[in-house]
């Protein structure tokens, strides 16, 4: 016997509820909800459950209006949120949902007490809020939650491919229902938000995010760990007033959370216009760059190298590197090389950019000498590292460069060639 059939012989002890009861059918607690929080109850068959629904007007949100513009569909939001295949994503089919739940273990005796769905209307975010009046009747929201997750395409959370899409996967699967997220696309927008900022702010959590990206300030909100004991205090207690704090909290995270969503969309089309810092910028080029998206990192480090001037020499080795190596894989040699050698005129080395320049000029220019000088460069900066004790790694380039270099001084003895020639320095 299957557990909503134990759960509906159980309920066939008590009186059944009608599908549409009167008001003055319902138990005060309930009626206390609909008439203090203006929560609608949605009976089915035997059970029921309740439902909030808001709706939250979006005014003056620079990324809102541009997406609005264009009909929040989206062409390059599938690159950033690391998506393999290129694809266009439209917002309006996507449903963003956070679970509030009795515990963070996600097991079996994990319930999720309260659904929250976001979608994006034309001018406001919409938010239904879905509570459990008790365990029993998880079925019939279940049940409902089907038909609400099977009307769009594409579902969003944060940090819910570790924790809410698993475990809202195991509810639907241990009411024996058909788990409707299972082969849906799922956005985790979490991954996203590190991709930019996971080195740039003390943690990439919602309310990081919230203070420091999207600038909302939250005041009076209970926190996460005591939501399961407080709802456990409802069930016991039925004070409705226990219930206003959790809704106001999972509105939030619906709001925010669909607030940062657009925002990704925005950044994804015009990171230069929606990213507020280089350090942001460097950290999506260099997101694309790692991916092979170079199309996408381009424009990104084009516009860093004109302001390379204000920024340090670490940020400049990568910036300048990672165009270089664009322009190679493009074909354009000679212009990569321009911008190694203007690390180097910086002072700036790094064994990769020693190697990428070595390789030009012995494989591509033919001079060896050149070549040779430049290795015995970067040889003598990776000595002078150790003697400081600052390698930080580097060290493991040592080998390569030192087989390097015997090469070319072998090329340059069979053309009878010297070393005396004039040094690198330009």
């Amino acid at each position: 016997m299957g557990l909503r059939d134990r759960l509906e012989r159980l309920d066939r002890s008590a009186p059944a509820l009608p599908s549409q009861p009167p008001a003055d059918a319902s138990p005060d607690w309930v009626r206390q909800l609909e008439r203090e929080l203006q929560i609608r109850v949605l009976h089915k068959e035997q059970s029921f459950f309740l439902l909030k629904e808001d709706l939250y007007p979006v005014f003056e949100n620079a990324a809102f209006s541009y997406l609005q513009q264009k009909g929040f569909q989206t062409e390059r939001f599938c690159r950033l949120v690391g998506l393999a295949e290129p694809r266009p994503l439209s917002l309006r089919q996507a449903v963003f949902f956070d679970l509030e739940t009795t515990g963070l273990a996600g097991g079996t005796g994990t319930f999720a007490f309260l659904i929250g769905i976001g979608t994006i209307e034309t001018d406001a975010i919409r938010v239904r809020q879905y509570v459990l009046p008790d365990f029993s009747h998880e079925w019939a929201m279940l049940d409902h939650l089907q038909t609400v997750f099977d009307a769009y395409p594409m579902t969003i959370s944060f940090n819910g491919k570790t924790f809410d899409v698993p475990l809202l996967s195991n509810r639907f699967v241990l009411n024996q229902m058909n788990n409707v997220l299972e082969n849906k696309l799922h956005i985790d927008l979490l991954h996203a938000a590190r991709r930019i900022w996971r080195h740039l702010l003390p943690s990439c959590n919602l309310q990081q995010l919230e203070k420091d990206v999207l600038r909302v300030d939250r005041v009076g909100d209970i926190p996460g760990e005591l939501i399961p004991q407080i709802y456990f205090d409802f069930i016991r207690r039925r004070d409705v007033w226990l219930l206003q704090d959790v809704l106001e909290h999972n509105f939030h995270d619906i709001v925010n959370m669909v607030l940062l969503g657009v925002y990704l969309a925005a950044v994804a089309e015009e990171p230069l216009l929606y990213l507020n810092s280089p350090e942001e910028m460097a950290a999506l080029a260099d997101f694309y760059f790692k991916r092979r998206w170079d199309e996408l990192a381009l424009p990104l480090l084009e516009h860093l190298i004109h302001q390379a001037g204000s920024f340090s020499p670490q940020f400049n080795l990568q910036t300048f590197f990672q165009l270089a190596m664009i322009l190679k894989r493009q074909g354009k040699r000679q212009e990569a090389t321009r911008f190694l050698w203007q690390l180097l005129d910086q002072n700036i080395m790094h064994p990769r950019i020693i190697e990428e320049l070595a390789k030009f000029y012995e494989h591509q220019e033919k001079d060896f000498h050149l070549a040779l000088q430049i290795v015995e460069r970067g040889l003598n900066h990776l000595r002078m590292l150790e003697q400081l004790e600052r390698v930080d790694g580097r060290g493991r380039f040592r080998e390569a460069l030192e087989h390097r270099r015997k090469r070319l001084q072998r090329k340059l003895d069979r053309q009878g060639m010297t070393t005396d020639k004039p040094s690198t320095e330009r």
